[in-house]
């Protein structure tokens, strides 16, 4: 009698993970070097891919938080977690 082959078991890959943690911060920072106002920079980097998605905003706070949130979510949908650094944002 043959012995059957079993298939091996499933592996993930990198890009299976894709969106299963992202990390997202606020940054305050002179980001025009004296050229224009400071600025906030809300950004969101996946865990897995190192894929990021930044924009730019005037003050850190809820609404520009929420905003950010929204763009990424329209472009890459909802992520299975957010991780957030323990500051204001």
């Amino acid at each position: 009698m043959a012995a059957q082959s079993q298939a091996a078991p499933e592996m993930e890959t990198k890009e299976g993970l894709l969106w299963e943690m992202v990390q997202a911060a606020g940054s305050d920072h002179d980001w025009l070097e004296g050229r224009g106002p400071w600025s906030i920079l809300m950004g969101y980097i996946d865990d897995a891919t190192g894929i990021t998605l930044g924009r730019f905003y005037d003050y850190k706070g809820t609404r520009p938080a929420m905003d950010s949130l929204r763009r990424y979510m329209e472009r890459y949908g909802l992520p299975q977690s957010i991780y957030l650094d323990r500051h204001k944002t």
